[in-house]
């Protein structure tokens, strides 16, 4: 199934929300009654299940930021989005989705044990792991590998870090420099292994 706008993957972070979000888990109707009014509780049926969506869970704030294009600047819109206290929170209950809910369980404990791949593109590296990070807007670097023909007709290839978000579709981070991986990475470890020495 591809996402809405259409592209063949979809993020990790996304499938992540599906699978904690409360409307996929069965919910016993004692379970929900304790987060209604007495007035909507009165209304379930006490021989299904329920699952849960949160109303007014985000806080949305949006601001106007301006860009310089080759047709001059240009304007857009920008969301930062935050969680509001559990204590705002509205509980709508929703149909059943039907998953047992030892499955929902077990997928969740997996989410929570999800620690991040190597960014190394398939090498060994010290810094894999999100440990190298973009000094413009903090994500994690990866690696892209660059091949090219030597004089004797080989192939050899050359990697390069650089910023996810500066390439992605958003394009919203401006570092876009590629650093060869083969000069960055040692002395990035370098660094970090004399903090591990000495602390």
């Amino acid at each position: 199934m591809p996402t809405p706008s259409g592209r063949k993957y979809w993020h990790w972070r996304a499938i992540q929300s599906f699978i904690m979000d409360d409307v996929h888990r069965p919910h016993d109707i004692e379970e929900v009654a304790n987060l209604l009014t007495p007035e909507v509780a009165a209304t379930l049926n006490p021989d299904e299940r329920y699952g849960v969506w949160w109303y007014n869970r985000q806080r949305v704030k949006w601001s106007q930021v301006s860009e310089a294009s080759p047709q001059g600047r240009i304007y857009r819109r920008r969301g930062t989005y935050s969680i509001k206290d559990k204590s705002d929170w509205i509980t709508v209950p929703l149909s059943d989705a039907e998953i047992p809910r030892q499955v929902v369980e077990a997928a969740r404990r997996t989410v929570l044990n999800y620690h991040a791949t190597s960014k190394a593109a398939g090498r060994f590296s010290e810094l894999s792991g999100s440990i190298m990070r973009c000094a413009a807007c903090g994500r994690a670097m990866n690696v892209q590998e660059s091949g090219y023909t030597r004089k004797s007709g080989d192939k050899g290839y050359v990697f390069y870090c650089r910023c996810p978000r500066a390439y992605g579709y958003d394009g919203e981070c401006s570092h876009r420099k590629n650093h060869r991986a083969d000069k960055l990475e040692p002395a990035i470890w370098e660094l970090v292994s004399g903090l591990l020495k000495e602390p």
